[in-house]
């Protein structure tokens, strides 16, 4: 008889499997894992169909397959029937199963259902079989295609962590991560496809027991091929399999009916909240899925394929899931970014060797933003420590530093000299020795101790052992900025002795300390001088000492503050609002930057802390100040000029009734004259004027008011408030034309219909393109309120564009 390859490992059994009893002995999780994956089975298959009263029966088939499969008790799955109840299924908000009860969807059912009577109380069939073809098969497929990390992870409940996890970062013994050196539990990661390859699987309780696995890794490694292989056959699941696609369908159709939903493992919580998913029904699958993921240990499936949790957690809106993938993936793309040449696209595998997945394709990519934003926040930060006033822009102001830049400037008032010489000295000796240990801390070379162990032992879930480099000789290739990007940079720099490293600093042979004490002598004989500056002779040595001259120790002692300051605000902000959210430990991620500030949390959607609300605006750039101000309420703006002119009605065929609102400025494109977005602007191009310029109607032109009624010249000549560019434009052009009579008459000239464009008289007009309206300096432009054309403006150039 055939044994599996757990069984085989047990080489005390006498029997071709492992009794419950033996099992139960060593680990009574891994019984209470098989007994539940007995019983979900069994509720799935053999429902009581009146358990849930409603006038709705749901259908999934299995006799579209030639294999139906067996799942773990041996048997294979049988068609279902489930009733519901129409007003849940309604109340859900699902198009998909709203669209299910339409008159031909339904009459299309009930020819399926053929000539079989309805059960009693039933209304309405609804038949969820997933389609055995055509376009709608191609994108479930897609969606349910599983990602290698999901089919590998029920390595997770095998793979047995060193100890060190346990305690993390600080190794005084003080535990701080529980259950980070503890395998994944049976009930978690262990549940078997729902076609179960395993023999003998309702009598051998070994396949739910922890086993000796390399990592979460798979066998595909180069190593592989000489290594005993640790994925046994069974568990090599197919990428898309029918029968669990079906089975995904009923469980989600049970939890719409309110029963528990079991995901006890990665395959089928991935299937089961994708089919929610695209059955528009996510909040029925969100509790069990959180729960899934944020079950401890199983929060290593975050950090190990960040980018998969992330794209549930966006799909199912769950706020500390996407904010702990997020950061992750955020810090270890500025990583990849913050190179010298980055490459188009990123890497397969991240700088620390985790292999990368895909998570999506947005018109926005959040990530991408605020991977960006943390790029430049960090350049920024390491500029300013390499930058010659650093000492005046840390976050903490050196008392010191201000006094010796105090003394330089009553110092710079004088002539060349013996003191002038020496602060300078000082003054350069000082921030070339602070440069200086910014400079060897970028070349801080990881500790091969207890920490490097903790990295490597972390690394080793998700990288193969054959393939494991070592993490120090991974950050010895980073360039500065990459290497600001990590905790490494700026905890050694917090670290540092400033007062040792300034000690040993040399300035043209002499310690800083040396050319501190020269400055000091120095100052205290110049002390005549410094009396024109408001200081006084009577002042004793002491006072001297600790009102005027610098002290090079206590200036040690202020700047280390300053930086501590600045590193531990970078590794750890005191408010991280967003990290209080989520609620959840890293344990795998000691070798990465996490602290995202508030402009890079901002790209994240509303509910989950951030600033996107689905309009696009979190993604560009400010609106800058309009120099006329707003035409509106909102966001319109007009920061350039248009020229006004009439608009020939019975060219038009009809009135315009163009606003300043919807002539839509922002959407034009002025630097291409081949496309004109304003249909005034097409069909009334001005002789004279290039066609990408756009002429404005200055009001209505219509048989109630029009050029030739009073009202129309009393309400286009009113004296203009400051804003109203094109009202003054036209009252400039009163001014030096004279009357009503000369604008209308130079303003018709102006005007050109689309027919005349075509015959060519536009050569005629060319003389009038460099046209400009002058104010007079004297004018009245106050805003009296009674202007009518508020909202138009002036192009009174023609490098004058339109934003």
């Amino acid at each position: 008889m055939m044994k599996s390859l757990a069984a085989a490992k047990m080489s005390s059994s006498v029997y071709p499997f492992t009794s419950r009893e033996e099992v139960k002995r060593r680990n009574a999780r891994a019984v209470k894992a098989f007994d539940l994956q007995r019983l979900e089975i069994r509720s799935l298959k053999y429902s009581n169909f009146d358990d849930n009263g409603g006038d709705v029966l749901a259908v999934v088939t299995f006799d579209q397959e030639s294999d139906r499969g067996c799942a773990c008790d041996g048997a294979p799955w049988p068609d279902v029937q489930i009733r519901m109840s129409r007003d849940k299924l309604l109340s859900l908000g699902s198009s998909k199963i709203a669209g299910m009860f339409d008159d031909r969807r339904q009459r299309l059912y009930r020819r399926r259902w053929g000539s079989k009577s309805l059960p009693p109380g039933i209304e309405y069939i609804l038949d969820f079989t997933p389609p055995s073809e055509g376009a709608e098969l191609a994108d479930l497929t897609a969606a349910l295609w599983l990602p290698r990390m999901v089919k590998l992870w029920f390595l997770a409940g095998h793979y047995e962590p060193n100890e060190v996890l346990a305690i993390g970062p600080d190794p005084t013994g003080f535990q701080t991560r529980p259950l980070a050196n503890m395998a994944v539990g049976a009930v978690l990661a262990l549940g078997h496809d729902d076609i179960c390859k395993a023999p003998n699987c309702p009598l051998d309780f070994s396949y739910w027991e922890v086993q000796t696995v390399p990592g979460i890794v798979g066998d595909d490694s180069p190593s592989s091929q000489s290594a005993p292989r640790h994925i046994p056959d069974f568990r090599k699941v197919d990428d898309y399999c029918r029968i669990r696609h079906r089975a995904a369908v009923m469980r989600v159709l049970h939890a719409i009916n309110g029963k528990d939903l079991l995901l006890n493992s990665a395959t089928r919580m991935w299937t089961v909240a994708q089919v929610a998913i695209y059955l528009e029904v996510p909040n029925v699958v969100v509790g069990p899925v959180t729960q899934w993921l944020l079950a401890e240990p199983n929060t290593k499936f975050m950090e190990i394929c960040p980018e998969k949790a992330y794209q549930l957690a966006l799909a199912l809106r769950i706020p500390g899931v996407l904010i702990h993938t997020f950061k992750i993936m955020v810090n270890e793309n500025a990583i990849d970014l913050a190179t010298t040449n980055p490459s188009p696209r990123l890497p397969p595998v991240t700088w620390a060797q985790r292999r990368r997945d895909d998570y999506g394709d947005f018109p926005s990519d959040a990530i991408e933003y605020a991977s960006r934003a943390m790029v430049e926040r960090m350049s920024a930060n390491l500029a300013m420590l390499r930058a010659d006033d650093v000492f005046e822009r840390l976050p903490v102001k050196i008392g010191e530093w201000e006094k010796m830049r105090h003394l330089g400037a009553l110092i710079e008032q004088f002539p060349a000299c013996d003191l002038k010489s020496a602060y300078n000295a000082l003054s350069e000796a000082t921030i070339a020795a602070f440069h200086g240990l910014v400079g060897r801390t970028l070349e801080f070379r990881l500790p091969d101790n207890y920490f490097g162990d903790l990295l490597r032992y972390q690394r080793t879930h998700y990288v193969p052992e054959s393939e494991l480099l070592d993490l120090a000789d991974l950050y010895k290739k980073l360039e500065a900025t990459q290497r600001s990007l990590t905790p490494f940079f700026w905890e050694s720099l917090r670290r540092a002795d400033v007062i040792v490293a300034f000690g040993s600093s040399f300035y043209n042979g002499k310690t800083l300390s040396m050319l501190a004490t020269e400055f000091k002598d120095l100052l205290w004989e110049a002390r005549d001088i410094l009396k024109l500056s408001g200081h006084h002779m009577d002042m004793d040595m002491y006072t001297f000492q600790n009102t005027v001259m610098f002290d090079h120790t206590k200036f040690f002692a202020q700047l280390m503050s300053a930086v501590k300051v600045l590193c531990l605000d970078i590794l750890h902000p005191k408010t991280d609002e967003l990290s209080e959210l989520s609620g959840l430990r890293y344990v795998l991620s000691d070798h990465l930057l996490l602290t995202l500030d508030e402009k890079e949390m901002n790209y994240l959607p509303l509910w989950a802390g951030g600033l996107d609300d689905g309009s696009g605006g979190v993604f560009q750039d400010a609106i800058p100040p309009a120099e006329m101000g707003p035409s509106e309420p909102g966001p319109g703006y007009h920061t350039g000029y248009t020229i006004a002119s009439e608009t020939d009605t019975e060219t038009m065929g009809y009135a315009s009734t163009t606003t300043p609102s919807d002539l839509g400025f922002g959407g034009l494109d002025i630097g291409d004259t081949s496309t004109v977005r304003s249909m005034d602007a097409e069909q009334s191009a001005s002789s004279g004027l290039p066609r990408n310029r756009v002429i404005a109607a200055p009001s209505v032109s219509s048989e109630t008011f029009s050029a030739d009624y009073a009202e129309y010249a009393d309400a286009m000549f009113l004296v203009p408030a400051h804003h109203q560019a094109h009202g003054q434009a036209l009252a400039s052009y009163v001014e030096n034309y004279g009357d009503h009579d000369a604008a209308s008459q130079i303003t018709e000239s102006a005007t050109m219909t689309a027919t005349d464009m075509e015959d060519g008289s536009s050569e005629e007009a060319q003389g009038d393109e460099d046209m400009e309206f002058f104010f007079e300096d004297d004018m009245d432009l106050s805003d009296d309120g009674s202007s009518t054309l508020d909202g138009f403006e002036d192009a009174s150039d023609d490098s004058a564009t339109l934003s």
